[in-house]
């Protein structure tokens, strides 16, 4: 299952570092550069040369923040948004065609383990770092 996933990006001739400016941009909207090289754990210089290919890339916008001109603001474009969504769509569709082979049996114990992870999920929240002010 990883393969195929991985195919979907990896057609894009996209890095693994590039695709995950792409991902946080997608599930955290737009943001400053600054704030995505804390989140990926990198450092400034470093996530302004990912935002520089990705842009270049025609797949984010970087504009100048709306009340502070020296702060800049990297967003999906419409093409980065339409190649996240796609991409999702193929793991989707591929999951589900997965899910589609399981016999009634194994659906039902798979639905079973997920309901108690879900369980358990909820009373033991990932611990994370909030993300630095920007």
């Amino acid at each position: 299952m990883h393969n195929s996933i991985s195919r979907g990006w990896m057609d894009h001739d996209l890095s693994m570092a590039q695709m995950r400016v792409l991902m946080f941009l997608s599930e955290n909207g737009s943001c400053a550069v600054s704030e995505l090289a804390v989140a990926l754990g990198i450092g400034r210089p470093a996530a302004s040369m990912l935002v520089d290919r990705v842009v270049h890339g025609g797949l984010a916008t970087r504009k100048e923040h709306p009340e502070d001109r020296r702060r800049v603001v990297v967003a999906l474009s419409s093409a980065g948004e339409t190649l996240i969504e796609n991409l999702r769509e193929g793991e989707r569709d591929h999951f589900v065609a997965l899910l589609e082979k399981l016999p009634d049996a194994d659906l039902a114990a798979l639905a079973q383990g997920l309901t108690a992870l879900t369980h358990v999920a909820a009373d033991n929240p990932p611990k994370s770092e909030p993300l630095a002010e920007v």
